[in-house]
């Protein structure tokens, strides 16, 4: 593990380096962790730069650059080399970024205004990059995530009156819309081989559900993989964990016990956790 404050990270695809927003919220910047022992480096310059995304390949990283009313979003090579570059800009702020699996998009969820209170816009990387209302609603969309496959759209939505996990067709959303949690979900993460959907439930527990691959859309009831003392789940803003590629070991934030404040406190890896999962499985 490894002490700091910590904004938000994000897993490289092949779950050899992070990306981490480390800092204060007035100086904030992302750095690269190579995994496990390896060095610390800083990637970005700016004043607050944060949420970094890798591209499906791995050698870009994404992040949200502050700059007023409006949100920008600007990549780099995660190795450090070349300029800085602005990818994408709307006129509300930005607070996450992803890709989609193909690199083609860019999903964004917008801050709070009057057009929607927290919605996810898609931006093309090249040709048009007009901004596409992906989930623009009255209520909150939070934490966008394309399946591996680029079918599906999962995210977490307070439409029923508290915040769950619900999964669209990608990119027309308008096509389908199902709910996959029942008792309150935030922040889904698919599993590197689309068939799982992990999201946190409050208030420490990691939950998963099947996902059968297909046209449809079908999913299995979710099952609880593990509580996580000090990980303070729901927190539902940006998530606080991925899935290692293998889908044996999760990382995630733990909160610091002194202050129990978001962002601060050290990044862990769990590990073994399906084999844990399994063994108790046979036990009832």
């Amino acid at each position: 593990s490894w002490s700091g404050v910590f904004n938000s990270f994000a897993l490289s695809p092949d779950g050899h380096r992070l990306a981490v927003g480390v800092g204060s919220s007035s100086d904030l910047d992302i750095w690269i962790k190579q995994l496990d022992h390896g060095p610390f480096t800083r990637l970005t310059f700016g004043d607050h730069d944060r949420r970094p995304a890798w591209s499906p390949d791995g050698r870009f990283v994404a992040f949200i650059r502050d700059t007023g009313k409006a949100g920008g979003v600007f990549v780099r090579a995660a190795d450090g080399t070349g300029q800085e570059r602005m990818i994408a800009r709307l006129d509300r702020r930005v607070q996450e970024v992803t890709w989609s699996p193909d690199g083609a998009w860019l999903l964004l969820r917008t801050d709070n205004s009057a057009s929607g209170a927290g919605d996810i816009v898609g931006v093309r990387t090249s040709g048009d990059t007009t901004p596409v209302p992906l989930v623009a609603s009255p209520f909150t969309e939070l934490t966008p995530a394309v399946s591996p496959d680029g079918r599906w759209l999962a995210y977490a939505s307070d439409e029923s009156g508290k915040s769950e996990v619900y999964v669209r067709p990608f990119p027309n959303t308008t096509s389908g819309h199902w709910q996959v949690s029942t008792g309150g979900g935030a922040a889904p993460r698919w599993s590197h081989n689309g068939r799982e959907l992990f999201f946190e439930s409050a208030p420490n527990d990691l939950m998963a559900a099947t996902v059968t691959p297909g046209a449809i859309f079908e999913h299995g009831t979710p099952r609880r993989l593990f509580t996580a003392p000090g990980v303070p789940f729901v927190q539902s803003y940006a998530p606080i964990y991925d899935v290692m590629p293998d889908a044996q070991r999760v990382a995630a934030i733990r909160l610091s016990r002194r202050t129990q404040a978001p962002g601060s406190g050290q990044v862990i890896v769990v590990e073994n956790w399906l084999q844990e999962l399994k063994a108790r499985m046979k036990g009832r």
